[in-house]
């Protein structure tokens, strides 16, 4: 199987705004079973933080969740993303709303 160019982005695109648990995962399997590189787009990072964010807005929920049990206040906005020159880690940052209150939440990989 062979990707077009700026297939990474739609698959990110996908699993940012789809809440369906079983096309999301298919979206990160792709990314998994075909990695690439597109631009500063690399799939085995883009298919890590979809991971984090899926685990973030489906803590609580059994089984393979469907699109209305990831309400508003589940849902993670990413809003940041950084590199540290000294260990060389990537950081990616997300906040989302909880009873009116913002939660910030970041992960790091190498």
């Amino acid at each position: 199987m062979a990707f077009e160019h700026e297939t990474i982005v739609y698959l990110y695109y996908l699993f940012l705004k789809c809440r369906d648990g079983d096309t999301r995962s298919r979206a990160l399997r792709l990314m998994d079973e075909y990695p690439r590189r597109e631009a500063f787009l690399d799939s085995k990072h883009i298919a890590t933080v979809g991971r984090w964010i899926m685990d973030v807005e489906e803590e609580g929920i059994e089984g393979v969740p469907g699109c209305e049990q990831i309400g508003e206040e589940k849902r993670m906005k990413v809003f940041g993303l950084d590199f540290d020159p000294v260990d060389g880690g990537h950081r990616t940052h997300g906040v989302r709303t909880r009873n009116a209150d913002l939660e910030l939440r970041s992960i790091t990989w190498p």
